[in-house]
């Protein structure tokens, strides 16, 4: 067959035979075949069925390649070419009336085996062995060819392929059944499909849960922890409320004697307040009596001071004239005293005697011609001008007053 058409035969077999819903994700019509062929193994052989269903065996673990490879991934090639023209002839629904009539022709071989491996053994290699022909003819295999077997047994077999294509024909699978079939498998996986989303559903919400328990339980852990602290804490309450209610015991004993000593104070302190009252009133009166002396005292003296000032008024009239007598004769006894000085300093200067300050000395005639301190400048004795302001002189040690001043001051 050139390259072409069987590329086209490749196209053909995907497209209207739908042998790509075999190979596509999820593999959906490898899962409806395989469904068909146990509901029609199911319904056609319902012992070998149970048997197989009892030791763990579906049609999964020896079926699958029957669909994937239609057969030839490891039978004989002469079985496998006169498979593939009932395929091209009736479809993909071939395979399963070749499953079915082999699963028939093998029953009570597989019937009499209990043990799962040697099953799954003999559904995968020798389901095809009771088709061998024991005595084949010179003419039956020349027409059927001799391929021999896949098996890596030397003997070459030689199989009736022309009675496995008859029994498989004599199958009666309508595609009605397989409608029906189809319609199951597709409630039975929509089914399916909401289990696994309510499963995906219930796992995420299981996560969820997880995650809210996972922080519950720390939440509790800190709860617990925080619950350590406060019985810890309150069983420091407790003990400072022992230590405080004791504290207060001694503190109502201590209040209680107060207490009796208060009652027993105000007697105590009454006649104390009675002793220092009337000692306040003693000594109140002896400073009454004190101060009434005192008040006697000062009117004497003031009568006596009265007495003083009018004999020293009496006494000071005759002095005050005899000092205005003195006082005329001061100016002639000062003129002298100044000439004499006024000589001696003329003779040294020779020049006008400059103003003085207001504490100019003056001539003393009782200090050996050395003059006291004099208040008012004095010019030179050539202008016969005196100008006295403020003077005060020492004369025979009493008070002298200078003409047209009336000032008094003492002298020592």
């Amino acid at each position: 067959m050139p390259e072409e058409e069987a590329f086209c035969l490749l196209v053909r077999l995907m497209n209207q035979y739908h042998l790509r819903d075999l190979f596509i994700q999820d593999m959906p019509g490898l899962h409806l075949h395989l469904y068909q062929f146990e509901r029609l193994l199911e319904d056609l052989e319902p012992a070998l069925y149970c048997h197989l269903r009892r030791r763990g065996i579906s049609p999964h673990l020896y079926a699958t390649q029957w669909f994937l490879t239609l057969f030839a991934y490891r039978f004989p090639l002469q079985l496998v070419l006169r498979i593939y023209d009932l395929i091209f002839s009736e479809g993909l629904s071939a395979i399963l009336k070749f499953g079915t009539v082999l699963m028939q022709k093998n029953a009570d071989a597989l019937l009499a085996i209990s043990d799962m491996a040697q099953l799954t053994t003999f559904l995968k290699d020798r389901v095809f062995d009771v088709y061998i022909d024991a005595t084949p003819s010179s003419n039956s295999i020349l027409e059927n060819g001799f391929f021999g077997s896949s098996s890596s047994t030397i003997d070459k077999e030689v199989y009736r392929a022309d009675q496995l294509v008859r029994d498989a024909c004599e199958v009666k699978i309508t595609p009605e059944m397989l409608k029906a079939y189809q319609v199951e498998w597709e409630e039975k996986t929509r089914a399916e499909r909401e289990r696994e989303a309510e499963l995906e559903a219930l796992r995420a919400s299981n996560t969820s849960y997880a995650i809210r328990l996972r922080k519950l339980e720390e939440r509790l852990q800190e709860v617990d922890a925080e619950q350590a602290s406060l019985a810890t804490e309150l069983v420091h309450t407790k003990v400072d409320n022992d230590e405080l209610r004791d504290q207060n015991d001694g503190l109502k004993i201590q209040v209680q004697e107060l207490r009796i000593v208060i009652e027993k104070q105000p007697a105590d302190i009454e006649a104390a307040w009675q002793l220092e009252r009337d000692d306040l009133m003693k000594r109140n009166g002896k400073v009454h009596e004190e101060n009434e002396r005192l008040e006697k005292e000062l009117l004497e003296l003031e009568e006596g001071l009265v007495q003083t000032k009018m004999q020293y008024a009496e006494v000071s009239t005759p002095l005050l004239s005899t000092e205005k007598k003195k006082n005329k004769l001061i100016p002639v006894k000062i003129d002298q005293l100044i000439t004499r000085s006024s000589a001696t300093e003329m003779d040294r200067t020779q020049a006008a005697v400059p103003m003085s300050s207001p504490t100019s000395p003056l001539p003393n005639p009782h200090t050996q011609g050395t003059p006291t301190h004099i208040h008012t400048p004095i010019r030179t004795r050539h202008t016969h001008t005196y100008t006295l302001h403020r003077e005060n002189c020492r004369m025979d040690g009493q008070m002298v007053e200078i003409p047209g001043r009336g000032e008094e001051e003492e002298v020592a």
